[in-house]
């Protein structure tokens, strides 16, 4: 069932064919437009947002501005080949199968963990959740076809007996974890791992899931689909989105 009313304004940045482009996600058949250059991220790796600017682990890791596409390099690391990012107070990435924490103004970054503990397709997402009475942030990686829950120190715990089966996604949606896998839509409880498949198994060829509170946007079959979190139906945005993407949803924010 679709909102009625006036709609809360979600910006979706997606990085395709090389480059960024925002979408304004609650509007009717948006146009993608393109954010800075044009060809600019021939070897982009994943996306993160924090107080409405996006981070691009690229060849190197990039602060991007979202009013006009402008970004500067954070520190010296190199990021090529990263599969995931997440911001949850620093921002986490996953590179060549081993997690790091990077400052988010200076790029400087450490290892957390062991190396080469998430090798293959990862997704991760950091959540706030009520847990013993606090409510606090926790970050979390979907791997191997198991959902772990990631401490400071980069150790890591099993969340749930689920399994989910490679490629599984999975966002953060307000203080709740959502997840697009064997072509379903899940709400998961971060606490105990328990999900509920909301909707009909419609999400068979997904390449990329985001979602800001409230909402969700997925690519499936290079379609740019808007899905609601109650029932797990999806309008679509716009077509043409084939190929590799990375994407980040940003609640109360419109394209310039």
């Amino acid at each position: 069932m679709e909102q009625t009313g006036p709609r809360t304004p979600y910006a979706v940045y997606i990085i395709n064919k090389d480059t960024i482009y925002c979408v304004n996600g609650n509007d009717d058949s948006p146009p993608a437009e393109v954010l800075g250059k044009a060809g600019n991220w021939p070897g982009f790796g994943a996306i993160a947002e924090s107080a409405q600017n996006l981070y691009v682990a690229e060849q190197a890791l990039y602060k991007v501005e979202t009013w006009d596409g402008s970004y500067k390099r954070l520190g010296s690391g190199t990021w090529q080949e990263s599969t995931s990012m997440a911001w949850n107070g620093d921002l986490y990435i996953i590179q060549r199968g081993s997690l790091y924490t990077a400052d988010q103004t200076t790029g400087k970054y450490k290892l957390l963990g062991k190396a080469g503990d998430w090798q293959g397709h990862t997704s991760m997402a950091a959540v706030r959740l009520d847990r013993d009475g606090v409510n606090s942030p926790h970050l979390f990686v979907i791997q191997n076809e198991k959902l772990y829950e990631v401490a400071d120190d980069g150790t890591y715990t099993r969340v749930g007996i689920g399994n989910w089966y490679t490629p599984a996604y999975i966002s953060a949606i307000g203080e709740a974890l959502y997840a697009i896998e064997n072509s379903r839509f899940h709400y998961i409880d971060g606490n105990t791992g328990r999900y509920t498949v909301i909707g009909e198994p419609v999400y068979s060829q997904t390449t990329a899931f985001a979602g800001a509170d409230g909402q969700a946007f997925a690519i499936d079959a290079g379609r740019l689909l808007r899905i609601n979190i109650y029932d797990g139906s999806y309008v679509k945005l716009s077509d043409g989105w084939d190929g590799p993407s990375v994407m980040v949803a940003v609640k109360d924010a419109k394209c310039r």
